[in-house]
């Protein structure tokens, strides 16, 4: 019956799958259909996502996944597992070929949009950053789109530093950071503030890298972030130690980031920190 088919247990699962991997001629038919989908949906839920990504053909045929919104949920988390594996070529295939053309069919403008966004994030991945940039301009100016307007601006500012317009990557890092503010997306603000703190760095500003490091610092003793403030301690004793070369005010800093640090929340900051000091 149909029900035999829909999430066997898992022993048969992996019998499935030894088959899958001994054989290249599965016939075109529903029963194909369904044991493939049970193998996509028994690995990405296992975590084998390196295996998942094997089944990039056959998602990508239409022989065995017909084009319906059950195609574009495999489709989706088959796009996902490409970009966690590092396959960005993939990805991008997935997206082009399958999510972008059904989305747009079934109008599903949400899942376009979505789509449009991965394919900017792994054209950029790819080195394609004019075509990246082009797809994430074409966000920022729909007014619609229900995508987090500061992550769009953010990926227009990187593209934009890639392409060496470093006036555009300021401006729209400078936006990303006050509409994460207005969408109340704080820990998103926290990173663009590092990026900025890191640029500003690398081109020997250090008055306005660490003014924005300072803006983090305030910012988190603000909404009680202790965390966050420890971590301004550390990135803070490290600019005194290597960039001032200024041990004791590098070691003071470290000592204050320990005693902040609580190894059971964020473990690797206070082994860092603790390394720091040796």
């Amino acid at each position: 019956s149909y029900s035999d088919y829909l999430y066997p247990p898992i022993k048969d699962q992996e019998f499935l799958l030894q088959r899958l991997y001994g054989s290249n001629d599965w016939e075109s038919s529903i029963i194909s259909s369904l044991e493939l989908s049970n193998i996509a949906f028994f690995l990405f839920n296992s975590d084998r996502l390196s295996e998942f990504s094997k089944l990039h053909s056959y998602v990508m045929s239409d022989f065995y996944f017909p084009n319906s919104d059950f195609r574009i949920r495999h489709a989706r988390a088959l796009a996902w597992t490409n970009s966690k594996v590092g396959r960005y070529d993939q990805d991008l295939e997935v997206q082009r070929h399958i999510i972008e053309p059904l989305s747009t069919y079934f109008q599903l403008t949400d899942g376009l949009h979505e789509s449009l966004m991965a394919q900017g994030v792994a054209l950029y991945a790819l080195g394609k950053y004019s075509t990246a940039k082009d797809i994430f301009e074409d966000l920022y100016d729909n007014s619609h789109t229900k995508i987090n307007r500061a992550k769009i601006i953010n990926n227009l500012s990187a593209s934009y530093e890639r392409l060496g317009e470093k006036n555009k990557f300021i401006r729209y890092l400078l936006d990303a950071f006050k509409e994460a503010n207005e969408e109340n997306d704080y820990k998103f603000g926290m990173t663009i503030l590092g990026n900025l703190y890191y640029h500003y760095l690398d081109i020997g500003d250090h008055k306005s890298a660490l003014s924005y490091l300072e803006l983090s610092k305030d910012i988190a003793i603000k909404i009680n972030d202790i965390q966050q403030v420890g971590r301004f301690y550390a990135i803070r004793g490290t600019y005194y130690w290597k960039i001032d070369n200024d041990l004791e005010r590098g070691l003071e800093q470290f000592r204050m980031a320990t005693s902040i640090f609580n190894p059971e929340v964020d473990f690797n900051n206070f082994l860092r920190s603790h390394q720091e000091m040796v």
